[in-house]
């Protein structure tokens, strides 16, 4: 997984759009299925190591791990969203258990068993 600077050139009406400076982010990750953006300048990761088993992570966008604490494992996550403020849940589409949130120092609930593509506004 990638992240870049995405610019923006030419007139409003046909806008020319680039993305500049990619660099790694997961490298570590063989397979990232989903990310969000948690804050800032923070990411939450859904993915796998080389020969390992599906992780939620917290990586700051230069590509550290997030001193934040670990998130607990989902089952088969499809789809993650975090919200900017900490105080709220993280939300997931898991494939087994629907529509699950993970409220902070708590384990993973069960919101709705049918769905897909949790979202905070904004």
């Amino acid at each position: 997984m990638k992240l870049g600077r995405v610019e923006r050139h030419g007139p409003d009406d046909k806008p020319e759009v680039s993305v500049a400076d990619l660099r790694p982010i997961a490298p570590q990750m063989e397979e990232v299925t989903a990310v969000s953006w948690a804050g800032r300048s923070r990411l939450v990761v859904v993915g796998r190591e080389s020969g390992g088993v599906q992780q939620l992570r917290y990586l700051q966008t230069d590509g550290s791990t997030s001193d934040a604490q670990s998130v607990p494992g989902a089952n088969r996550v499809a789809a993650v969203a975090s919200a900017d403020d900490d105080r709220l849940p993280l939300l997931a589409h898991s494939l087994e258990d629907g529509i699950v949130r993970l409220p902070p120092g708590a384990n993973w609930k069960t919101v709705v068993s049918k769905g897909s593509s949790p979202v905070y506004p904004g």
